[in-house]
């Protein structure tokens, strides 16, 4: 037995032990770093949380460097804790030198649990919104899962260390007791981000999300104007949200943004709505488009064209600081491939689990050929690693796209836009970029001039 270094993981990190390495989680900018670290870093959970780095000097200076990245990125506390290890005997097989992962896309085996989940918590909702993605499941779903279920299933989530849970619905706030909900789930140290529609939002209610770590909250917007934002979501809902979103920020709580579904009607006012954002002091976040649930009616008239997809390309490029969803790899530059992954995360890191426990591999991919489980009926571990569905997923190839010179930066685009449009996962988004004419492409600097969106 010999005494060595037990480093805390910080306040805001998590990590889990994968067959490569070691995979951790910033939940301050919701970023992952992987370590294929062997066997010289291994994962010890604590009421704190913590990693062992194993006995030996050799072993130490060989992690090294990976100790003091971890801790620049805020991975880790410097405080050193000493506690007794076994000692590996001589004979015992040498760790490979770790290294970080600086993407997510480099590590291509299936991982042991989702980084994040998607939990539509409800289906209750106050508005009827015009391109409702839930729209079709909600008026299918079954009962919600009680509150006990809820536990029981947020304690499965601890266990196998899934990071965050992504709340929607449905509108939250309506389900009465949400906010224990989302207390549990902070008492785990999960991390949680509530999409509301921003209408239900009192005082009392700032009031105690003022109370919550490891909460962010976004709130749907889809216009600059009421005109704009209505005609989706609704009459009257304009000052309705933005009297949501000043409430959040007069009660300075952090990690807010609004969330805006791209459309061609409020394309033209994608600036201003940053804008706007910047005025409350909030965050802008844009999804694409996609159509699923209600935006299947409405896709023909409101799906952005190669040229606007091109010029909202630039847009994100003049305005790194804008925050996208994962299926806008697609349609994104080459300067931007830092900020996210480059290749959908359905059943590779994330799933949607809806208000019954049913559990798909993406909220954009509730179609039956899709229908991995139930949690109600069977561990989300379970239904991660053995379900035909997400196997499928993790086994797309698009060969059409390999000989794209984008292909590395979206390796086929979103699957579930290629679903609805040409009825099979097996196809290329037919929104990437990489498919449009040659003056349309912005990779390469010195490019099409920044556009106004």
């Amino acid at each position: 037995m010999a005494n060595e270094n037990l480093y805390h993981l910080s306040l805001h990190s998590r990590a889990r032990r994968e067959s490569f390495g070691i995979l951790f989680y910033n939940s301050r900018d919701g970023k992952l770093t992987f370590v294929r670290s062997g066997d010289s870093l291994d994962v010890g959970e604590s009421e704190k949380g913590s990693f062992l780095v194993p006995a030996g000097d050799e072993v130490l200076n060989k992690t090294s460097l990976i100790i003091k990245a971890l801790m620049t990125k805020g991975l880790l506390e410097t405080a050193e804790v000493k506690t007794e290890v076994d000692q590996p005997s001589d004979d015992a097989p040498r760790p490979a030198q770790p290294t970080i992962a600086r993407r997510a896309s480099a590590h291509r085996e299936a991982l042991q649990a989702p980084v994040n989940v998607t939990w539509e918590i409800t289906s209750r909702c106050n508005l009827h919104c015009r391109h409702c993605l839930s729209a079709d499941v909600m008026a299918h779903s079954g009962a919600e899962l009680d509150f006990d279920q809820c536990r029981r299933f947020i304690d499965d989530l601890a266990r196998i260390r899934v990071f965050q849970i992504n709340f929607g619905g449905g509108e939250p706030f309506l389900r009465p007791d949400f906010l224990d909900i989302l207390e549990y789930a902070h008492s785990k140290r999960i991390t949680t981000c509530v999409s509301t529609n921003g209408t239900t939002l009192n005082d009392a209610l700032a009031k105690r999300l003022k109370k919550m770590d490891f909460l962010y909250i976004q709130i749907s917007l889809d216009g600059a104007h009421a005109a704009t934002n209505d005609l989706l979501r609704g009459p009257g809902t304009f000052e309705r949200i933005l009297s949501g979103i000043r409430l959040l920020a007069a009660h300075r709580i952090q990690g807010v943004s609004t969330n805006t579904v791209v459309t061609g009607i409020n394309f033209k006012e994608i600036l201003q709505i940053y804008e706007l954002g910047a005025q409350c002091g909030v965050k802008t976040r844009l999804s694409r488009f996609r159509p699923s649930g209600n935006a299947r009616n409405i896709w023909a008239e409101y799906h952005l064209n190669k040229e606007q997809l091109a010029e909202l390309s630039q847009f994100l490029s003049t305005h790194r600081d804008v925050l996208t969803g994962d299926s806008f790899f697609s349609i994104t530059g080459k300067d931007r491939r830092e900020l996210g992954l480059n290749m959908c995360g359905a059943a590779k890191m994330t799933c949607s689990v809806l208000p019954d426990g049913t559990v798909y591999p993406c909220a954009f991919l509730q179609d039956a050929p899709f229908k991995a489980g139930n949690v109600v009926l069977e561990k989300l571990e379970s239904i991660w690693k053995e379900a035909p569905a997400f196997e499928a997923l993790r086994n797309v190839r698009i060969e059409s796209c390999e000989s794209c010179s984008r292909f590395s930066l979206c390796h086929g685009g979103c699957p579930a836009v290629a679903y609805y449009l040409t009825q099979s996962v097996n196809q290329p988004d037919p929104e990437c970029i990489g498919t449009f004419p040659r003056q349309h492409h912005i990779d390469e600097p010195g490019g099409e001039t920044s556009a106004r969106a």
